[in-house]
């Protein structure tokens, strides 16, 4: 299975120190991640770093179903409390 091919992989993601793995939407959907985790997911695929673990999960989920990172935002939008 080459990577280019199959759009629901993740290219390489570092877990850990020295140790490569590739991803699919199926393993990202089975496994546990910690935010600290999805946050360095969401920084090297240029996704948004900022949000709930749900959100940052959402994003990365997303990427792995095909969304090109440029078309993915932010989910919450902020508001402005009024006096």
């Amino acid at each position: 299975m080459s990577l280019l091919n199959d759009i629901n992989t993740l290219k390489i993601i570092k877990f850990g120190v020295g140790t490569l793995t590739k991803i699919t939407l199926n393993d990202f959907k089975e496994s546990y991640f910690y935010k600290n985790e999805l946050i360095q997911l969401c920084r090297e695929y240029h996704l948004p770093v900022y949000g709930t673990k749900a959100e940052l999960s959402h994003y990365v989920y997303l990427y792995l179903s095909g969304v090109p990172a440029g078309k993915i935002k932010v989910y919450r939008t902020t508001q402005l409390s009024r006096l």
